[in-house]
């Protein structure tokens, strides 16, 4: 009963820490040896509880292996970034594109700072997230996050508040390699930074 008792435990000592699989296995076999005056019947069917329970852990050595590789392949994707200038951007005449300078974070240098742009390097799911600030005098507020040609979504303020006024907005998109992500300051408006980055974009890859 003892020996029984000690092979479920470095069983489950196999399974909880398959990293010590080949030092698990030598203690398991040595519990595996026939007391002695032990049965032929015994100690086969004690051989035979041995080869299983081996099985079942090369398995799970196999499938934590495969993890490990798979998880060591997957792209690693995520960028945080603030405008990294100081006074007012726009108003513009025309729809701009909001660049970015500031990276706090660009893990895959897949957010371009030059053209504002994140580039999916793999098909996925990504989270976005963008945050608008300005000092609210008589201009409006607001950028739209895009997707390829397409609007996602807006956020902004209108109002003479005389105080800082903020708007941030979230998504989780469906992206094909190659497609764009980026922001833009609608025509007439404007938004503010300054030290305390103010203005925010940033992503990531969940799966």
């Amino acid at each position: 009963m003892m020996r029984a008792a000690g092979m479920v435990l470095v069983l489950q000592l196999s399974l909880w820490h398959p990293g010590a699989l080949a030092e698990n296995l030598d203690l398991f076999e040595a519990l595996a040896e026939p007391e002695r005056g032990a049965s032929w019947a015994e100690m086969n069917s004690l051989r035979t509880e041995l080869s299983l329970a081996k099985h079942e852990l090369m398995n799970v050595k196999s499938q934590l292996d495969e993890l490990s590789r798979q998880n060591s392949e997957r792209a690693q994707v995520a960028f945080s970034t603030s405008l990294g200038s100081k006074g007012h951007l726009g108003p513009f005449n025309t729809l701009t594109t909001v660049v970015y300078k500031n990276i706090f974070t660009n893990v895959g240098q897949h957010y371009n700072n030059i053209t504002g742009a994140f580039t999916a390097p793999v098909k996925g799911v990504y989270h976005f997230s963008f945050t608008v600030g300005d000092f609210q005098g008589t201009a409006v507020m607001g950028l739209t996050l895009m997707k390829n040609d397409q609007m996602v979504m807006h956020v902004g303020e209108v109002g003479s508040h005389g105080q800082y006024r903020y708007a941030s907005n979230a998504v989780i998109l469906e992206l094909k390699r190659g497609d764009v992500v980026f922001v833009q300051l609608p025509k007439g408006y404007r938004i503010y930074d300054d030290d305390h980055n103010r203005n925010t974009f940033n992503g990531f890859l969940i799966q």
